[in-house]
């Protein structure tokens, strides 16, 4: 059987147009994958910039998987999805496009910067 241990973080997002931004983010993985430890989804606190454009999260993310068999880059290996949003006084408004992110393969050592999720223009060209 094999293993595998997911620990890190959301730190924030930029580049958004809309203030008060928050993420909802779970994490997808094919029937091979059972969770032993963990949650599969969650929420960040909405964070409100009052300099610059990025708001911080700092939202940890911890979980454990276990798998019979390695599948490789197949798209049933585990997956985080976030969804940044705004916040509105009314409540939640229109949620930003998502972008499934593999979960990267590293050396137990080593640090890993994952791609960030950035907002699209409405011709679905990155910002």
């Amino acid at each position: 059987m094999a293993e595998l241990h997911v620990i890190g973080q959301l730190v924030g997002a930029s580049g958004f147009p809309q203030r008060r931004l928050f993420c909802k983010w779970g994490l997808h993985a094919g029937s091979a994958w059972k969770l032993l430890e963990g949650l599969r989804e969650g929420q960040t606190q909405v964070d409100d910039p009052q300099a610059g454009d990025t708001a911080f999260w700092c939202h940890p993310i911890d979980v454990h998987y276990a798998t019979k068999g390695l599948q490789g880059a197949s798209p049933n290996c585990p997956q985080i999805v976030p969804k940044v949003s705004p916040k509105c006084p009314q409540g939640v408004c229109k949620v930003c496009p998502n972008c499934p992110q593999g979960v990267p393969k590293v050396s137990p050592n080593s640090p890993q910067i994952v791609p960030k999720v950035s907002p699209k223009s409405s011709q679905g060209v990155p910002k």
